[in-house]
């Protein structure tokens, strides 16, 4: 039975009002960075490593191998790439007139290939698109995908396709499982030097710039998190108060009952976001957005709650005093997203840290909300 749907009224109007200032302003944000963005043009470069998109322009040529780990590459009519061509993450196109001189291979992304490829073709997680005009001489294999191949491509070798994972039947028809994209190259690739030590970001911004932006949006962030987890208090002060003595009485329960919800929340988002099956999406669309809906009040009380409960702490640790309700609530909001802003910042290994460490606190938040609900 649901209590106080006024409070659940008010929390959801709060919440959908700062994701919606959220989505405005981040959107703005990344037209504007890609808008200042254009393709990046290589020519009479030795092998290199970028992470952005790469285009090889008519008459251009690469002498050695495009080593890409983010970003897409095209190469376009009359370019020529006298190496391999190696694609962490990200779409491969060759148009008609490209050539490339050595092997293809793409860890995650799909291929259209329309030019000249004077060695294999080998992509792991991804389609492969073959035009009329496409010529492969050696060898072209998929891990898991499927290959259109026009009837008038010429392929100098063999065809070598995975086992495709089956699609799920009934209800879920339309929504495939595929095997995970990771940065791994098949094994049996001829290209040695796709994993050598990544070398330093060829691109217009610099290592040390990237990471300032990282730290100017870590910050945003956090003064978004900051102010809807404020404004949740400010509405409803004595429901996030019972929430953080669900906390601190049932903690194991609470944590188990929200990583669960949390869960079975974002896996069904995710199967109607990832559903190829437009009947499948607009059926479910009402029932996502109701999903959405109860994730983000979810975790908006359950933080709120956790957030109280740490800065409660970090004012007794350090013997301040203070007679508003409110400042260890941001005290604790401050320091709890901060601090995983910043990791998730750091960039690399790191985000796997920030994004687990996430998971284990929202689930303490959440359930403690749920099983303060349910008494």
């Amino acid at each position: 039975m649901i209590k106080n749907y006024r409070t659940y009224i008010r929390m959801a109007a709060a919440v959908i009002g700062a994701v919606g200032l959220l989505v405005l302003i981040a959107g703005g944000v990344l037209y504007a960075h890609t808008a200042q963005q254009a393709p990046r043009l290589i020519v009479n470069a030795d092998s290199e490593s970028f992470y952005d998109d790469v285009t090889v322009e008519s008459g251009d040529v690469h002498t050695g191998d495009i080593i890409l780990y983010t970003g897409d590459l095209r190469v376009e009519s009359g370019g020529t790439v006298k190496g391999a061509a190696v694609v962490y993450s990200g779409d491969i196109t060759i148009e008609e007139g490209g050539t490339v001189a050595g092997d293809v291979v793409g860890a995650s992304g799909d291929a259209r290939i329309a030019g000249h490829i004077q060695g294999n073709l080998v992509i792991w997680s991804g389609d492969i698109a073959l035009e009329s005009s496409a010529t492969v001489d050696g060898d072209i294999s998929v891990m898991s995908g499927d290959i259109h191949r026009d009837r008038d491509a010429e392929i100098g070798g063999s065809i070598i396709a995975g086992p495709k994972l089956p699609e799920f039947p009934g209800l879920l028809e339309g929504f495939p499982l595929r095997a995970p994209e990771l940065p791994v190259l098949p094994i049996g690739t001829a290209v040695e030097r796709a994993v050598a030590p990544p070398a330093a970001p060829s691109g217009d911004l610099s290592g040390l710039t990237r990471f300032v932006l990282r730290l100017v949006a870590a910050s945003f962030f956090t003064a978004i998190v900051v102010l809807i987890t404020g404004l949740a208090y400010y509405l409803q002060p004595t429901f996030i108060n019972r929430i953080r003595t669900s906390l601190t009485q049932q903690r194991p329960l609470g944590f188990v009952v929200g990583l669960l919800i949390s869960l079975l929340l974002t896996m069904f988002m995710l199967l109607v976001l990832s559903s190829k099956s437009w009947f499948l999406a607009i059926c479910l669309a009402p029932l996502s957005i109701l999903a959405l809906l109860l994730f983000l009040i979810l975790n908006t009380g359950g933080w709120a709650a956790l957030s109280l409960t740490v800065g409660e702490r970090i004012l007794a640790f350090t013997k301040m005093r203070t007679t508003q309700p409110l400042i260890p609530l941001l005290i604790g909001v401050t320091a709890m997203t901060g601090l995983l802003s910043f990791v998730w910042a750091l960039g690399g290994c790191m985000r796997p840290v920030a994004y687990l460490a996430m998971l284990v606190l929202t689930s303490l938040g959440s359930g403690a909300l749920i099983m303060q609900q349910m008494n």
